[in-house]
């Protein structure tokens, strides 16, 4: 009888609490009288913000019950900024009704800069909708004739000094440790980019550094790990469906066994769909053929310190951002030319759904066949090579798997914004 009763206390304490949120919710004006909006942006749009932004609509947690779908997708820009896709997708009393609505934030706002741009715009979205409501009688529409936004989403022609190049130069260096072991690392990055209508051009390096040292029995061991990589590709688009690059890199890592590589190729790329529905859905095939010279610091397995490979590749992307979830999935295939048995095939799959009100199902995996790994060094790993994965290891295949599942229920109401610890 013990956990029965203990029931019986939880709810008679609880009933209370429920019924003042309850009524508490009834006084924040939730108002029948205007419409509900379910808001998909998976968590990283400052959903907070936009809620307390906008209070002329009714903010619900399931899609199912909503009036309004706000899908808020995003992708990078030439110059560093964002393009925000927003889909209004009607349903209920706006069934049929659908919008799309896209805004540009360049790279130099601010967080609070491109927060306040996105409530603005998720407003302008809402302004067809609201004509029925009297929430019209208190907006006004106000115009500060600078311009600068509708000049960069219409792609009207101004003077660039930079000609469209965008550099970007990073730096990050880390250090922690206690009595018997320490950690340094230190990382860096530079980039060029510079991305027209028709063109689209990379020039990047990055440079990694990492020491660990570990005390044991009076005596200090010091392992180093580095790898330094730079790379470039120019692409041609050659219309809706189809574009054409080439590219090249050159790279060490100790981890990898390369004391120096270099390598370039040229692929082609076709679209199912054309290249404006990115944000929609997406299926891409890629065939890229590439040459290289590689230096090995230690002699390798197949008995080689240095040689010259050719290999090809064919890779396939599918991307679907939809109201109902997402799915996205890339599969590479790659061999090289003087022995095909020399291979790698990659899958990785990712799906979220949302299956009924309030219950949603995420789960993701990877799997690679690898028979390609032509720089394993000869001699022996040590223990504490294999413990700190300081250099790479003779294997067949690699996996990852991960799934969750959420189910909300309750009050379908979230206007209330509260900061409080």
């Amino acid at each position: 009888m013990r956990f029965p009763t203990l029931l019986t206390c939880i709810f008679l304490l609880t009933a209370p609490a429920v019924a003042q949120q309850t009524a508490e919710e009834e006084e924040a004006g939730y108002d029948s009288a205007t419409f509900s909006l379910f808001l998909d942006c998976q968590g990283w749009c400052s959903e907070n913000y936009i809620r307390e932004g906008i209070t002329f609509v009714n903010f619900v947690r399931n899609k199912d019950v909503a009036d309004m779908h706000l899908l808020i997708t995003q992708e990078g820009t030439g110059n560093g900024g964002q393009e925000y896709t927003m889909k209004f997708l009607g349903s209920n009393q706006f069934e049929g009704k659908n919008d799309t609505l896209t805004f540009y934030s360049p790279a130099t706002d601010s967080q609070d800069e491109w927060r306040r741009r996105m409530v603005r715009y998720v407003k302008i979205g809402l302004l067809p909708y609201l004509r029925d409501y009297g929430v019209l009688d208190e907006m006004e529409v106000t115009y500060t004739g600078e311009g600068t936004e509708t000049d960069a989403q219409s792609g009207s022609r101004q003077e660039d000094p930079w000609n469209n190049w965008v550099f970007e130069l990073n730096g990050d260096t880390r250090l922690n440790g206690e009595e018997a072991q320490s950690r340094w690392s230190f990382s860096g990055s530079a980039e060029a980019s510079r991305v027209t209508e028709n063109w689209k051009t990379r020039i990047s390096y990055d440079q990694d550094y990492t020491r660990r040292s570990f005390t044991r029995d009076g005596e200090t061991e010091t392992f180093v790990t580095e790898n330094y990589r730079g790379d470039f590709f120019i692409i041609k688009s050659l219309g809706p469906h189809w574009s054409a690059g080439v590219s090249g890199d050159a790279y060490s890592s100790t981890r990898q066994n390369v004391d120096f590589s270099a390598s370039g190729g040229a692929a082609v790329e076709y679209s199912l769909y054309p290249y404006s529905e990115y944000s929609e859905r997406e299926i891409t095939l890629q065939y890229r053929l590439s040459g290289g010279y590689y230096d090995y610091t230690e002699m390798t397995l197949f008995n080689e310190t240095s040689e010259y490979l050719t290999q090809q590749r064919l890779e396939a992307r599918m991307n679907f951002t939809q109201a109902w979830g997402q799915i996205e999935g890339r599969l590479n295939a790659s061999t090289y030319l003087h022995d095909l048995n020399k291979n790698r095939l990659d899958v990785n799959l990712e799906f979220d759904f949302r299956v009924f009100r309030g219950l949603s199902f995420n789960v993701s995996g990877r799997y690679a066949w690898i028979n390609d790994q032509l720089g394993v060094p000869a001699g022996d790993i040590s223990e504490d090579e294999q413990l700190l994965d300081l250099r790479q290891q003779l294997t067949s295949y690699s996996y990852g798997l991960s799934f969750g599942i959420e189910w909300t229920f309750g009050s379908i109401y979230n206007n209330v914004v509260n900061p409080r610890f």
